[in-house]
């Protein structure tokens, strides 16, 4: 990949193309927010199964929870070890839904 900065329409993209390099600590980050997004979809499966066993399941719930649970899955997806500001932001947003759903799960 290349951050644009000396780019030459004149020559092939390919021979400009250099690896990214990850710290350690971008490569954490990244996996922990990979992680958290798949505890997530876990969590939503969990809730739509809780829900769906009920005598009168709420079908919009469950509709509801099958979409965040494929927004998940492409967050996830389209997540990249380079974009700090997102992987940061999956992490925090999804770690606490993780955390609240998993005591919801625990005290049912």
């Amino acid at each position: 990949m290349t951050d644009g900065a000396g780019y030459q329409p004149d020559l092939p993209v390919l021979t400009q193309v250099r690896p990214v390099q990850y710290t350690g600590q971008d490569v954490a980050a990244y996996q922990a927010a990979i992680n958290v997004l798949d505890s997530a979809v876990d969590c939503f499966t969990h809730l739509i199964s809780r829900e769906q066993a009920k005598t009168k399941p709420d079908w919009q719930a469950i509709a509801h929870w099958r979409a965040a649970s494929a927004w998940c899955t492409r967050e996830r997806r389209d997540l990249r070890p380079s974009d700090r500001v997102q992987v940061t932001r999956a992490h925090r947003q999804w770690d606490a839904f993780v955390r609240r759903s998993r005591q919801e799960l625990r005290e049912a």
